[in-house]
C-alpha cells in the first residue's frame, strides 16, 4: 500500500463522514459481512510460527480499520487493531486467539449473529446459563486447540453492529463477565448491565450504551471514540489510558471515575438527557497530567463541572488521537484505512482463508 503524504491524510481524516456523524448500521452491518480468519487445519501452523519467530506476529495478527466513502468504516476482527498490542498480561497471540476460538466454538458461521444474540438475551445474573454454552463450546475447541471458555468469560467476542437494546438499567446482563479484547463497534448495548464488567483492549466505536449501568466497569486502554453513555452510571468505573474522543455523557453519573491518562477530548456533556430526562452528576473524577480532556459544548453547560476539571484542561488535538493512537492513514480498497504496516499479504493467503457471511 501507498502510504498518504501528510497533507492529503490530513484532508481524508477531516472530510471522512463517519468523523462528524454515527453511520447508518445497516450500512456498518453490510459493510462488515465477511471475515478473514485462519483454516482450523493451519492455526498450530500459524502459532508455531510466529513463536518461533520465522513470520513476523504483526503480517498474521494485525489488521486494519478502514474508513469508507460512505461513512461507515470496516473492522479487521479476529485480527487486531495496533492499540490492542499495548494490553499488559496479554500477549497479542493471546489475545488473536481469544477472538479466534469464536468463529470455531460456533461452528456454522452463518448463524454467529443469530446464536450469540440469543445467548447473550439469555444470560442470568448468576452466570449459569452461559456455563451450559461454555461446556459446549470448548468440547469444539479442544480439536483445535484453542482457549477454551471460563467462568463469564466472553473475552474476544465479536458483537459489532448487533442489535442488543434493552429498557433503561434493565438490559442484556453482563455483570462481572469479561469481554477484555471485545469488538463492540456500533452495537446497540442500550440498558445493558454491566456492573463491575472488564472491557480493557475492547473496541466500542460508535457503540450505544446509553442509560447502561456501568459501575465498576474496567475501560483500560479501551477505544471508545464516539460512544454514547447518554444516561448510564459510570460510577467508579476506570478509563485509565482509553480513547473516548467525541464520546457522549449527556447525563451520565460519573462520579469517582478516574480517567487518567485517557483522551476525553470533544466529549459532550449536556446538563440532562434529550430522550429521557436524566441530570448529570459529576464529583471526585480522577484524573492526571497525561489526561486529554476538552468539551464540545457551549461554556454555560459547564457550570456544574468541578473547577480543578476545567483548569485541567490537557487538549492535544492530533490525527491519531481523535480516533487511534500510533497508527498511519493509507488507502485501502474501498476508501481509507487505518494501519499499523503494510501486511504480507502473499503470506496471509498461504495460512488463512475467507469466508462469507450471508
Amino acid at each position: 500500500m501507498k502510504q498518504l503524504i501528510k497533507d492529503e491524510a490530513i484532508e481524508a481524516w477531516n472530510t471522512w463522514r463517519g468523523r462528524y456523524k454515527r453511520p447508518e448500521r445497516s450500512a456498518f452491518v453490510k459493510s462488515n459481512s465477511s471475515w478473514l480468519f485462519p483454516n482450523p487445519d493451519q492455526i498450530a501452523e500459524i502459532k508455531n510460527e510466529i513463536v518461533s519467530g520465522k513470520t513476523e506476529a504483526d503480517q498474521i495478527l494485525f489488521g486494519n480499520l478502514t474508513l469508507l466513502e460512505n461513512g461507515a468504516f470496516e473492522v479487521p476482527w479476529p485480527r487486531l487493531l495496533p492499540f490492542q498490542s499495548k494490553i499488559e498480561g496479554t500477549s497479542s497471540l493471546e489475545c488473536f486467539l481469544l477472538r479466534v476460538r469464536w468463529l470455531y466454538a460456533i461452528e456454522n458461521d452463518d448463524d454467529y449473529t443469530a446464536t450469540v444474540t440469543n445467548m447473550l438475551r439469555s444470560l442470568d445474573p448468576d452466570g449459569r446459563v452461559f456455563e451450559s454454552f461454555a461446556k459446549l463450546w470448548n468440547e469444539k475447541l479442544a480439536r483445535y486447540q484453542l482457549p477454551p471458555f471460563g467462568p463469564r468469560d466472553l473475552r474476544g467476542i465479536n458483537l459489532a453492529g448487533m442489535d442488543l437494546v434493552g429498557e433503561p438499567y434493565d438490559g442484556i446482563c453482563l455483570r462481572h463477565f469479561d469481554l477484555s479484547f471485545a469488538e463492540l463497534s456500533m452495537a446497540e448495548l442500550d440498558g445493558a448491565n454491566l456492573y463491575r464488567a472488564k472491557l480493557s483492549g475492547t473496541s466500542a466505536i460508535n457503540t450505544n450504551l446509553r442509560y447502561a449501568i456501568l459501575s465498576g466497569v474496567d475501560c483500560h486502554r479501551s477505544m471508545m471514540s464516539s460512544a454514547d453513555f447518554s444516561g448510564s452510571d459510570l460510577t467508579g468505573a476506570s478509563f485509565v489510558k482509553a480513547i473516548c474522543h467525541r464520546a457522549v455523557l449527556d447525563g451520565a453519573r460519573i462520579d469517582r471515575t478516574d480517567i487518567s491518562g485517557a483522551n476525553f477530548t470533544k466529549i459532550v456533556m449536556r446538563d440532562e438527557c434529550k430522550s429521557r430526562k436524566s441530570s448529570l452528576s459529576v464529583g471526585q473524577l480522577m484524573f492526571d497530567s497525561d489526561t486529554e480532556l476538552s468539551f464540545a459544548v457551549s461554556p454555560s453547560c459547564l457550570d456544574s463541572l468541578p473547577k480543578q476539571l476545567l483548569a485541567s484542561n490537557h487538549s492535544k488535538e492530533t490525527i491519531t488521537s481523535a480516533l487511534i493512537s500510533s497508527v498511519a492513514l493509507r488507502p485501502g480498497m474501498f476508501g481509507i484505512s487505518v494501519d499499523l504496516k503494510s501486511l504480507g499479504e502473499a503470506l496471509i493467503h498461504r495460512l488463512w482463508k475467507s469466508k462469507k457471511r450471508q
